[in-house]
């Protein structure tokens, strides 16, 4: 006969093991523009944020919701122009 410990230690491993398949990926939004709280600042229109550790999209409050937007393939956000650019070439 199995004892409840090993029961217990079965259900954990079992738990252990599916808590990758079930856990929700972060959304573009968390990942990239988790920094940035529109509820609670102020923008000018149109004002638009690098997003977090990537040049290939920004952030951007509207209506007091934070969204993310991606650059198009072959283009990276430029923070001075505010909006997605074809890169200069050296």
């Amino acid at each position: 006969m199995s004892s409840p410990i090993m029961y217990l230690f079965l259900l954990l491993v079992a738990l252990a093991a599916t808590r990758g398949v079930f856990s929700k990926p972060a959304s573009d939004v968390e990942k990239y523009c988790g920094f940035l709280d529109c509820k609670t600042i102020s923008t000018k229109k149109d004002e638009t944020f690098q997003a977090k550790g990537t040049t290939f999209g920004y952030c951007k409050c509207i209506e007091k919701t934070t969204k993310y937007y991606g650059c198009n393939f072959g283009t990276e956000y430029n923070l001075e122009k505010q909006d997605c650019v074809k890169p200069k070439k050296n």
